[in-house]
């Protein structure tokens, strides 16, 4: 079996599937614009930042996370903040050792 790349598929898929989806509950849902700015309003590091990570390496900051900090049905993007990756991980973490 042969896979082909078409640039047809990649136009399509890049203007519909890359930064303007968010995954909200148990669907997705795709804005006009873009919702994201690039920096973590948590540790104010941008996208291409170095940080240092858990191990003690240095990192750099590849991409960031929409978080939702409360769900509402009619505006989803009302109570959400971008987070970077490993800022991310810290909030999950420290909601589930709340929900025990």
């Amino acid at each position: 079996m042969k896979l082909v790349n078409t640039p047809k598929w990649e136009k399509i898929h890049n203007k519909i599937y890359k930064p303007r989806r968010i995954t909200f509950k148990d669907k997705r849902i795709y804005t006009n614009e873009n919702p994201r700015n690039g920096q973590c309003q948590l540790c104010k590091l941008k996208i291409g930042d170095e940080f240092i990570n858990r191990f003690g390496e240095k990192s750099i900051v590849k991409h960031t996370h929409l978080h939702h900090t409360e769900y509402h049905e009619d505006d989803p993007l009302k109570d959400t903040i971008e987070v970077c990756n490993s800022c991310h991980s810290k909030i999950t973490i420290r909601n589930q050792r709340k929900d025990l």
